[in-house]
């Protein structure tokens, strides 16, 4: 796993590159917590070149939710295996996802 941040306005933009394997997830972990203690509350995670979601990363993503005081987490250019998890799951309806980050930005800038 890679993972390349950069701000665009408000919004955190987090490029996930590669599997998320288990041992990413600590870093994947550390890196939303220092977010949310920063006060950054507009994640926005691009899923294109991301080639799988597993369990662990999915609830990483939960726990970092739940430490974001009035924000949010998206997710942008998610392939169809990814989609598929968060609509599995059910967790389409907890996170918006977007088709493009361009989408995404320009919705996530009036919330």
């Amino acid at each position: 796993m890679r993972i390349e941040k950069s701000s665009m306005g408000d919004v955190v933009l987090l490029k996930i590159s590669g599997k998320i394997s288990f041992t990413d997830i600590q870093t994947l972990k550390t890196m939303l917590r220092k977010l949310a203690i920063s006060g950054k509350e507009k994640i926005l995670v691009d899923c294109a070149n991301m080639d799988s979601l597993n369990s662990q990363a999915l609830a990483t993503f939960m726990s970092a939710y739940r430490m974001l005081k009035e924000g949010f987490i998206s997710f942008a250019n998610a392939n169809p295996h990814v989609r598929a998890v968060f609509e599995t799951t059910h967790l389409d309806q907890r996170f918006h996802l977007y088709d493009t980050i361009e989408d995404a930005i320009t919705e996530m800038k009036f919330a």
